[in-house]
This record gives C-alpha cells, structure tokens and sequence, in this order.
C-alpha cells in the first residue's frame, strides 16, 4: 500500500538546524511529517515491531536524527521536547536508506485505524533544551519523498503483528 504526502518535489529536507556566524543565533529550524494510513491493521493487531525508514538524498551534514510522534501540540518551533519513537538509527549514509526501528513508545503510538504521523527531527532538536550553537554549523539530513520517480526510495514504515484468529504472523509495509 502507497500512502503519499503533499510534497510537490522529490527530495527535501528530512530535518535541519542552520547555526549562523553571530553568536547564539540559528537561520533555520525544518522538521519534517511523514503520514502513514495504517487503518488496514484494525484494532485486534498486535504489533511486535515496526522501523521506519528514508532514502538519504545524498545531501546530508552533521545528520544525527531522532524519530518522533507528530501532533500539533508538540511540533510548536520552540519546544525541544520530543519523545523518542526509536531508541537508535544506522545513522547517515549518502544514497543508502536509514532505518529507525520504533521502540516500545513508537509502537504504541502506530495508529491501527487510521493514520499514524512520525517526525524527523534533528537530536539537537530533543531532550527539552535549546540547541548548541556553534559557529557555522549545519545540522542536516536530506531524503527522498513519495513524488521521486518509482518507490524504491519512497519513505517508509514497515510493521509486525498478529492477529487473534490468525498464528501466522503478516508484516505489511506503507509507502
């Protein structure tokens, strides 16, 4: 199943903090949404696990990300505390696709009947503190969205579960 989002180009930032050359002073904050439609797991799906996954574009910096839940109310430009959907990433590889495997709260945060939104953001952008600035500097991951040509590279988020009335267990993938 392919769920897309309403990017017009193929590739963007996934997240970015810009450090200007004055002191204590950022250019540009960027945290991206990425909407998953999960409905298909319906309420009786047990999820054992769950990773989502980009496609680095190739433009990264300093790129160390953390996955978080999107809501409204905790996407304000001016808090920096996420909550942790995924504990670790394979980190910044240019070309290659990152992976975020959910943790116990990532999971419990996929929405079984409706739309499950995570959120990129920078690890200076975490833990209920301003960033550290330093001069210069360039917190930055790119990746590729849904509108890039063929779905190789299409954000992802793939989940385990199981059902009551079936053993076998299914893995679904959303594009």
């Amino acid at each position: 199943m392919q769920v897309g989002s309403d990017f017009t180009s193929s590739s963007g930032d996934a997240f970015i903090i810009n450090h200007s050359a004055t002191t204590n002073e950022f250019t540009n904050m960027t945290r991206s949404v990425y909407p998953f439609d999960t409905s298909l797991l319906t309420t009786n799906a047990t999820i054992t696990s769950g990773t989502f996954s980009i496609v680095d574009d190739g433009g990264s910096g300093t790129c160390a990300g953390s996955l978080d839940k999107y809501t409204t109310a905790n996407f304000d430009i001016s808090n920096f505390a996420g909550i942790r959907q995924s504990d670790d990433n394979s980190g910044c590889n240019q070309g290659a696709r990152i992976n975020f495997p959910l943790n116990s709260t990532g999971i419990s945060n996929v929405n079984k009947t409706g739309t499950t939104q995570f959120a990129l953001r920078s690890q200076q952008d975490f833990d209920n503190t301003t960033p550290t600035w330093v001069s210069g500097r360039s917190d930055y991951m790119g990746a590729y969205f849904s509108e890039n040509a063929g779905t190789n590279n299409d954000p992802m988020l793939v989940i385990t579960y199981t059902l009551p009335a079936n053993p076998k267990q299914d893995v679904i993938w959303f594009e």
